[in-house]
């Protein structure tokens, strides 16, 4: 989860502590799924009028009204996104508001909307930091992908204004058959920029989204995505590969031995992450979830409150089966999988991602044909 990842050792003890006593310590707020581009593979976007068919967006008193609450119940961090959160009409009053209670803020945003005015305003009370969505090196990609001809140009003069004014970043970047060509780009530029990246090759299917149709166009099959993995280790490794890619093939050997050593498989209970455990999720109208990602309706905090709220959704997470395969399986070291991946890919909670199955697979396919090429 993007909110934990900056933390000092003192603040990781604190998480540590949080979800071992199962107390709130992190959230993220959903301020509205709209936004001003429109990417293909998006698994939230609205936009406006479909938005305001949905309800009401809240006003930035019930946001601070929640902080609040959440604060009294021990959070200390929070997560800031969308859609594109820098669109909701009182974002400043919101942010400064969150970062008068204590709460250490980060932002998820596609930096389209970041101009002089913005990187201002983030200079007299800086996040934590800001996570950057980079979708392409170039405004072709951007018009491909995200509908937005500008983007590229936009995004790269708002990463120079947040530099000069020495405002922490981070690129997270999806790889998707509109993008894949400028992968290796992508990574020059971060590199150019000296900002941290993270790229992906898996993404969720939009299961908060109706009636969408072919969404499998628009992400990399398994193969592909193995692939693409590949690709990305590499140019991380560097000279480094060869060992890396044997200590993984290892691994996945051990883990096998492993299990065949043990063959009792049962369904365990809980996510086994901290979504629902220390960390939780408010989304534009109000309800709360464990993760972002999940199609379930959530609890009404404006009617329960964050107190009773929170002891719900520890109810609902402790009580929930996860598989018994994927505990067990001998990629679970490499493998993405998670409770709401099951759920996104299979509509059940206990439900086994072939997709993921297919792309650990693939992926274990090509290592072993690296390493014999290389011997």
């Amino acid at each position: 989860m993007e909110i934990l990842e900056a933390i000092n050792p003192v603040e990781s003890y604190l998480c540590d502590m949080a979800s071992m006593k199962w107390n709130p310590i992190a959230t993220t707020f959903e301020l509205l799924p709209a936004c001003n581009m429109d990417c293909k593979m998006c698994y939230v976007r609205m936009s406006m009028k479909e938005m305001q068919k949905c309800g009401k967006m809240m006003d930035a008193d019930e946001w601070i009204n929640i902080g609040k609450q959440v604060v009294d119940e021990g959070v200390l961090f929070i997560l800031l996104t969308g859609g594109e959160p820098l669109l909701h009409p009182e974002f400043m009053k919101i942010y400064d508001e969150l970062r008068r209670l204590g709460l250490v803020v980060n932002i998820n945003t596609n930096a389209t909307l970041i101009d002089e005015k913005m990187a201002d305003f983030f200079l007299k009370n800086k996040p934590r930091r800001i996570n950057i969505s980079l979708y392409g090196a170039s405004n072709e990609t951007y018009s491909r992908l995200c509908n937005n001809p500008k983007g590229f140009t936009q995004v790269e003069n708002a990463i120079k204004l947040l530099k000069e004014r020495d405002i922490h970043m981070k690129l997270n970047f999806c790889i998707t058959p509109y993008n894949i060509m400028d992968v290796e780009k992508m990574v020059e530029f971060a590199e150019k920029y000296e900002i941290p990246v993270a790229p992906t090759t898996y993404m969720y299917p939009p299961n908060r989204k109706d009636n969408v149709v072919n969404y499998d166009e628009h992400r990399l099959n398994p193969k592909q995505a193995a692939q693409a993995k590949i690709n990305l280790d590499m140019i991380e490794k560097g000279d480094d590969f060869v060992d890396y890619a044997k200590d993984i093939l290892n691994d996945i050997k051990n883990i096998e031995s492993e299990k065949l050593n043990n063959k009792d498989e049962k369904p365990q209970c809980g996510f086994g992450c901290r979504a629902g455990n220390s960390t939780f999720w408010i989304n534009w109208q109000g309800e709360m979830t464990s993760c972002g990602m999940l199609s379930a309706k959530g609890i009404d905090i404006k009617e329960y409150g964050m107190n009773q709220s929170w002891k719900m959704l520890n109810e609902q997470v402790s009580s929930t089966k996860r598989n018994s395969k994927c505990p067990s399986c001998k990629y679970k070291n490499i493998c993405q999988v998670c409770v709401a991946s099951c759920q996104a890919e299979t509509g059940e909670f206990d439900g086994v991602p072939q997709y993921l199955c297919d792309m650990c697979t693939e992926y274990e396919k090509l290592l072993v044909e690296y390493i014999n090429k290389k011997v």
